[in-house]
């Protein structure tokens, strides 16, 4: 198999995937090549964009500060990048985890609120933008702002969700003279954020023709 570009005399360019062989006699001696060429200059640039688009990724996880996730839906699996792991303190042994894997790193009392902002997020697109607790291995509970948006199907369900987690317990302890509740702030900017009343626990995502539960077993629900 030969892959090949072929340039056009109006100036196109195709990507061309050939394969063929030998025709051989009854001594062995080769009489003529067979093969067939495929046109593959669609799936090639595709797979130039994505490996563009790929590096553009690493190279804004290198650039920041804050740690970034992505969570699919479909297969309920989270990619986290070094730079999350780092604050979180865990190890970059596995850079893909599970919904349960976010009930250890955040603080239970907390996990509720961060349903409520999913679900807000998800169903009325309220801006998902709260700051909550989180538990790291290395500097004991300390407080993130977690940032994301929802990447939609042409339906408007949601397929993916893209964030960034960032650290503002120095920021928080700087701007606050008096020590409020430990929840009262995220759970205050969340109720005037949103001003949504209670949200049905059920969003239907066509994923495989059928509806899925968003928050049974969601990041600690049940």
């Amino acid at each position: 198999v030969v892959t090949s570009t072929i340039h056009h005399r109006d100036g196109s360019v195709r990507r061309l995937r050939c394969n063929g062989g030998a025709v051989r006699d009854e001594s062995g001696a080769i009489v003529r090549l067979a093969g067939i060429a495929e046109d593959i200059t669609e799936s090639w640039l595709l797979e130039q964009r994505l490996r563009q688009s790929e590096e553009r990724y690493e190279l804004a996880l290198e650039g920041t500060s804050d740690g970034i996730f992505q969570f699919d839906w479909r297969t309920r699996q989270i990619e986290v990048s070094p730079r999350l792991l780092d604050l979180v303190g865990r190890p970059h042994d596995n850079r893909w985890v599970t919904v349960d894997w976010v009930s250890t790193v955040v603080v239970e009392s907390d996990l509720p609120l961060l349903r409520t902002a999913l679900d807000l997020h998800v169903r009325e697109r309220v801006p998902l933008d709260l700051e909550l607790r989180l538990i790291t291995l290395d500097r004991g509970i300390r407080w993130f702002r977690v940032r994301g948006r929802a990447v939609r199907d042409e339906h408007g369900a949601a397929l993916r969700l893209a964030g960034a987690v960032s650290d503002v317990t120095e920021q928080r302890a700087e701007a606050q003279a008096t020590p409020l509740p430990i929840e009262k702030t995220a759970r205050e900017r969340l109720a005037m954020r949103s001003a949504t009343p209670a949200v049905t626990q059920y969003v239907d995502v066509p994923v495989a023709g059928a509806p899925m539960d968003m928050t049974r077993g969601y990041f600690g629900g049940s």
